[in-house]
């Protein structure tokens, strides 16, 4: 008798947990923008598109993501001779495993005065600049944009 209560209360846990993870990923929605789709992350909404960009919003961040068929170091060398008056970092590394060319511009103190994100898929570059990092929302971008 015992057994059979316990796999009931684990069955009604279990329904649970899926109807929450259901309820959470379908609540996402999905834009299109050029030639690509993205998720808008939970809490954002649109605030502009054009033909080649999307700008998501927030009460605290901005993410702007804009396609390209640039490749991300030609993207870097490029930025990096628009701004060759000042300290420019490039480093290459993974955000929830999937790797992106980070850019960070340092003012004249070496602080860190803009973020960017060089993002490819397939035959596409991604360019996503964001003011404040939000870890949940650049997971979801990164995981479901092309």
């Amino acid at each position: 008798m015992n057994k059979k209560i316990l796999a009931i209360i684990a069955a009604i846990v279990i329904i649970a947990l899926l109807i929450f993870g259901y309820t959470t990923y379908n609540n996402l929605e999905k834009t299109k923008f050029a030639s690509s789709s993205v998720t808008v992350p939970n809490g954002y909404k649109v605030a502009n598109t054009t033909d080649n960009s999307i700008i998501l919003k927030n009460n605290k961040t901005k993410i702007v993501i804009e396609e390209t068929k640039d490749s991300a170091n030609g993207l870097t060398e490029k930025y990096k001779a628009q701004h060759e008056n000042q300290t420019v970092e490039i480093k290459d590394i993974k955000i929830n495993n999937t790797p992106v060319k980070a850019v960070y511009l340092k003012n004249s103190e070496n602080k860190t005065v803009k973020k960017i994100c060089y993002y490819t898929n397939k035959d596409k570059t991604y360019i996503i600049q964001f003011n404040n990092y939000d870890r949940p929302a650049i997971y979801t971008i990164l995981r479901t944009l092309g």
